[in-house]
């Protein structure tokens, strides 16, 4: 059974935020005890020079840890009771203006079975996430971030649905923590704000059609969490929801608007707000409503 998985937190992609304050290293009392052991893969496509695959995987495996999660090959994961295999991939895409669209799947697939849970029951979760980035040096560690964030959503799935299956009162199961620490954000913390026209400076031409979705039909409103600096720039546009073929697209749109300051006691604030792009076919130009 495969299980798709919202994996985007808002509260912690647009404020720092360190989930499981324990010191690096140091192992938790797993409360993850269903998921004991992960055989990781970790992929890169796209031209992304600044990311250092080898030392994200470094530190996921760490992090996993510190987890109270063993880190296996995948010749052996097979004889570990309560042994998944994390498949991870990082494509990113460079932008001409110097922006960067980073998608992130994951796939994390039980390959043993577990005490009172068969390998055909809640066996596979998948999920991802899609964003971008104004040029700069947080991007490196914000793409880091997001990869942390859908693995840990994923460990966090698979063990809500473990407890749920096992559970003699499904009902009062609860929601399972995250299963490490996630590295704060490279950002200040942001004030949430409403969206408004009001705050619209400027509102770039519309964005050519993805050729893909054109052909088919597609269209929709993507909803994006924008966030923006003290300028009132968008340095980081994440996609909440909306038709898979024209998030590139919203993401790439949303980070040439600019908006008036966020100020609160007399000071210009990092900030974020929820902006709707709706792209349809025969209206060339979107209007946020």
């Amino acid at each position: 059974m495969i299980r798709p998985a919202a994996l985007l937190i808002p509260a912690c992609l647009v404020s720092p935020c360190l989930i499981g304050a324990q010191a690096p290293g140091t192992p938790q009392e797993a409360p993850h005890a269903p998921v004991r052991a992960i055989a990781l893969a970790l992929a890169l496509k796209g031209t992304a020079s600044s990311l250092d695959l080898p030392g994200i995987q470094a530190e996921l495996t760490g992090l996993l840890r510190t987890g109270g999660i063993a880190v296996v090959p995948t010749s052996e994961a097979s004889n570990a009771q309560g042994a998944y295999r994390l498949d991870l991939s990082l494509e990113v895409t460079d932008f001409p203006e110097g922006s960067h669209l980073v998608a992130v799947q994951g796939a994390l697939e039980r390959l043993t079975d577990l005490d009172g849970l068969a390998k055909g029951e809640e066996f596979r979760w998948v999920g991802y996430s899609t964003s971008a980035h104004a040029a700069g040096e947080a991007f490196p560690l914000e793409a880091r971030r997001l990869a942390f964030l859908v693995a840990a959503s994923l460990i966090s799935k698979a063990a809500a649905a473990h407890d749920l299956a096992t559970s003699s009162a499904p009902s009062a199961a609860a929601p399972a923590a995250m299963p490490f620490p996630i590295p704060a954000s490279p950002f200040p913390k942001a004030v949430e704000v409403p969206f408004s026209k009001e705050r619209i400076k400027h509102q770039p031409p519309a964005p050519a059609y993805a050729s893909a979705a054109k052909g088919v039909g597609i269209q929709g409103t993507v909803h994006v969490i924008v966030t923006v600096n003290p300028e009132g720039r968008p340095v980081r546009v994440l996609a909440e929801s909306g038709p898979q073929e024209l998030k590139a697209a919203a993401l790439r749109y949303a980070l040439q608007w600019r908006f008036e300051p966020v100020v609160r006691d007399g000071t210009p604030r990092w900030a974020w707000f929820r902006l709707p792009i709706p792209l349809k076919l025969g209206q060339p130009v979107p209007s946020a409503n």
